[in-house]
């Protein structure tokens, strides 16, 4: 029975715990994923206005449904926030 309603074809696996809004690392720096020891960056609600920044990214954290966590970094705003139920996907976040 599926439904081809608007939704993505995965189910959510996990939710949105924390958004964090931090300076993007020298050019030559890994991106995707990854938790590295924590540096206190304020600013963690987010932006309004521009989705993208170059001085800037995107660290998102998950709690997914196996009680495992996931830190991905992005470079645009996510169209979600913390609370959300959301799928993680081959490194990628899907609403």
């Amino acid at each position: 029975m599926a439904s081809g309603a608007s939704a993505p074809t995965g189910t959510p696996n996990s939710t949105v715990s924390k958004i964090e809004v931090v300076p993007r690392q020298g050019s030559g720096a890994a991106s995707t994923g990854g938790a590295v020891g924590g540096t206190g960056s304020a600013g963690s609600t987010g932006t309004s206005g521009s989705t993208m920044t170059g001085d800037r990214v995107y660290r998102i954290t998950l709690k997914m449904d196996d009680g495992a966590t996931q830190v991905i970094t992005q470079e645009w705003a996510p169209s979600f926030v913390t609370g959300d139920r959301v799928r993680m996907s081959g490194g990628a976040i899907e609403r």
